[in-house]
């Protein structure tokens, strides 16, 4: 009769994946099309096409990110091949990405199957969340994926995996390291913990629970995996020539201003989390975190206390989602709604009696990977909030065994409690769950698809309200895309005066000192620049990027005359200027922006 009921709740669960899963991502690509974005999408494509125009990394190309974009040549060379050029490619992007988000999907789900109805929850909810930010292959997604990949290796029975398993995790953590190269740090801790681990094993008896991954024959095959992809990497770099110049470039790579100027710490992230969450619901998430660490340590285990820190943690953690949903600029951040979970995450694993050591590797994982996201990118707190869920949520049913059993602990002594056990403490832990589970999805799909009607945010923040989007652009790379009248209106402006542009440039290399990264890949000419992405208008990296590659001396330039965030006219006299003092060029004023024809060198 058991393993009867057993076989129709796997049945049931499976059927709610498939059910859900084709629900979401039914959606997610019948909202694909919706609104534009004019920064990160499409400079995520710029590094495949000066690659396939015969461009070096490190060398042609100095931005820092660059290697995330390298698993979008192939899609990126197939699109152009069969189409005969760019037109069109961002909308055929996004489907691409959001194929292979719901690949992994099926993958994800028939890895957590085991654990049922908390498998498919952590499974649809990291996918299903994941194309919010970015709906693209980028340094963020690569890295999450690689890292959920170590989670679900984590968390599976240990006797299940074999050397072939452990071997392609560490491929797919080199692709994550390659896409976020601070991530190597996890390597080198992972290897200095599995050194200690076999060090102190005869001493430490309680490490054996840790035998699964951390010893020495795991090790080695994980570290060939990814020895195996370095090795092909550098052997790509060694025969395109870019290993031998490398060294030459770093000084230049290291100029990057949008990360050198951020340092460590950025203390207004902290301030950013206290106006969005609130400092009540933040410092009650923190001291509910120190009650579940001394939970943790202590001897005597009361199970209302268990009871009590864990329905006050969900309810500060619904309370900081509650408080940052006032926040109206909130709404133009990305990742940072994440941040409680970082917080809350640890309490249901601190809070078993059983803590289960797999567990906490991932929780481990998910925490490490937030904090070198966050050190090496320009992502603001909460990147791995998706990785932390995903192994807290696995921790829930055996917790909320333990915590029924618990607040029933007094059925069994009838001669010291004479009345009927309250099931108060049960009920409070139920509600607790309830509305956390309620906000956090509620907040973060409302997130992801703003303004009420549903849509992936990955360009939502940069596009007016769903009800102005009412224009499909008909040509150039945003072809397909819904976006409003305003956008569509500087969209086609600057389509036309790029296409002057490209008529008189003849093939010769162009610049755009300005971000606008959809112009590189509408005109498909030459770089004359060392980044489709210029975070600062008079860049130093630019004026170095001329002076090195003399061939690159751009022909023609173009500067936006609107502000690309709210398309507001912007004078451009300052970085004229700047540019006038690096070269000589005569300017034409089009009908959205200058074009410039450059002459010579001052």
């Amino acid at each position: 009769m058991r393993l009867l009921k057993q076989k129709n709740g796997d049945l049931i669960c499976d059927l709610l994946a498939v059910v859900c899963g084709a629900a979401l991502f039914t959606y997610l690509f019948a909202t694909a099309n919706r609104s534009m974005g004019l920064l990160d999408e499409a400079f995520y494509y710029t590094v495949p096409q000066r690659i396939l125009q015969g461009d070096r990394f490190f060398i042609d190309e100095w931005h820092l990110t660059q290697l995330a974009f390298i698993f979008n040549i192939i899609p990126y060379r197939i699109f152009t091949a069969v189409s005969g050029g760019t037109e069109g490619l961002i909308l055929f992007m996004r489907y691409f990405y959001l194929g292979v988000d719901l690949l992994f999907y099926v993958f994800m789900y028939c890895r957590l199957r085991r654990f049922r109805f908390a498998g498919l929850c952590g499974a649809l909810l990291f996918c299903g969340l994941l194309p919010q930010g970015v709906c693209s292959l980028c340094y963020y997604t690569v890295s999450a994926m690689a890292f959920a990949s170590l989670c679900l290796l984590l968390m599976t029975d240990p006797k299940e995996r074999g050397p072939f398993s452990l071997f392609v995790c560490g491929v797919i953590l080199a692709c994550g390291v390659l896409a976020e190269p601070l991530l190597v740090f996890v390597f080198l801790i992972y290897v200095a913990a599995t050194a200690v681990c076999e060090c102190m094993r005869r001493k430490r008896p309680f490490l054996e629970n840790y035998a699964f991954l951390l010893n020495r024959k795991s090790c080695l095959w994980i570290l060939l995996g990814a020895a195996a992809s370095f090795a092909a990497f550098m052997a790509y770099l060694l025969f395109s020539g870019t290993l031998r110049a490398l060294p030459s470039a770093l000084p230049y790579l290291r100029m990057d201003e949008q990360f050198t100027s951020a340092g460590l710490f950025d203390p207004s992230r902290l301030k950013d989390a206290l106006r969005f969450f609130g400092a009540l619901p933040l410092a009650g998430l923190g001291a509910t975190l120190a009650a579940a660490v001394f939970y943790a340590l202590s001897k005597k285990k009361d199970p209302r206390l268990r009871i009590a820190v864990f329905a006050a943690g969900c309810l500060f953690a619904s309370a900081c989602y509650i408080r940052a949903a006032y926040a109206a600029d909130f709404l133009h951040t990305v990742e940072f709604h994440e941040a409680p979970v970082l917080l809350w995450g640890p309490v249901p694993y601190l809070l078993c009696k059983k803590r289960n050591s797999r567990f906490g590797a991932a929780l481990a994982s998910g925490l490490l990977f937030t904090l070198f996201v966050d050190l090496g990118s320009a992502n603001v707190l909460g990147s791995g909030g998706k990785l932390v869920f995903l192994a807290a949520a696995l921790c829930m049913p055996e917790l909320w065994k333990e915590l029924r059993a618990a607040s029933d602990e007094g059925k069994t002594n009838k001669k010291k409690r004479s009345e009927k056990p309250s099931r108060l403490p049960k009920a409070v832990a139920a509600a607790a769950v309830a509305v956390f589970c309620l906000f956090f999805t509620v907040w973060n799909l409302g997130f992801v698809y703003i303004e009420g009607m549903l849509k992936p945010q990955d360009t939502a923040f940069l596009d007016e309200a769903d009800a102005g989007q009412t224009q499909t652009l008909t040509r150039g790379p945003y072809k397909g895309i819904v976006t409003s009248s305003l956008s569509a209106r500087y969209y086609e402006l600057t389509l036309d005066d790029l296409d002057r542009l490209k008529a008189a440039a003849d093939g010769a290399p162009v610049a755009v000192p300005d971000r606008l990264p959809y112009a590189y890949l509408y005109l498909g000419l030459p770089y004359a620049a060392h980044s489709a992405w210029v975070a600062a208008s008079y860049n130093a990296q630019l004026a170095a990027f001329w002076q090195t590659h003399p061939a690159r001396l751009p022909a023609y330039l173009y500067v936006p005359a609107y502000n690309t965030f709210s398309f507001e006219p912007m004078p451009k006299e300052e970085l004229l200027q700047w540019i006038g003092e690096n070269l000589s060029y005569r300017l034409t004023e089009g009908g959205a922006g200058y074009i410039l024809e450059v002459t010579g060198r001052p």
